[in-house]
């Protein structure tokens, strides 16, 4: 992983990124904020929940350090570089950039257009490097997230065979 960067300035033991594509996910939005709100948080967090979403989040992490909130991200494959771990739609792009920087992630794919996105996310979820739970399980998804942060063993080995993918 690339060193701690402007992305993730602060010093909690690992690093999440949500992402909710470039209009945002309601679903993701809330499950962000969910996980901000979690006392003893050993992670922080990078959200780019839209610019639509962006100014009823910003202030809602006002008062968090370590939760950061921005409309959108130019530099994708960097914050997926620099993240232990994605939380993500399951667009073509994403699974490609996520599968580039060996990063792991939890997919939540958009419930629409034939289950395409759950079908990106497929060979990577099948081979170990990334986990799908479907949106309406937000509380299995948060405790996917907290489980994989929280056992840096796991962590590893889901980087292990997201490299292991890329070869």
């Amino acid at each position: 992983r690339p060193p701690r960067s402007t992305l993730f300035p602060y010093t909690r033991l690992f690093r999440s990124a949500v992402v909710g594509g470039s209009l945002g996910a309601v679903a993701l939005n809330d499950v962000a904020a969910r996980l901000a709100a979690l006392p003893g948080r050993l992670f922080t967090i990078v959200h780019l929940c839209g610019p639509t979403h962006e100014s009823r989040f910003v202030a809602l992490a006002a008062d968090s350090d370590d939760w950061v909130v921005k409309g959108y991200e130019d530099d994708m494959p960097m914050l997926y570089a620099a993240a232990d771990l994605v939380l993500a739609r399951g667009g073509a792009m994403t699974i490609a950039e996520l599968h580039a920087t060996q990063t792991p992630a939890v997919i939540v794919p958009l419930p629409a257009g034939g289950g395409y996105q759950g079908l990106n996310a497929a060979d990577a979820v099948a081979a170990g490097g990334m986990k799908k739970i479907e949106q309406d399980h937000p509380d299995e998804i948060v405790a996917t997230v907290v489980a994989l942060l929280g056992d840096a063993g796991q962590l590893r080995s889901e980087e292990h065979t997201s490299e292991l993918q890329s070869h």
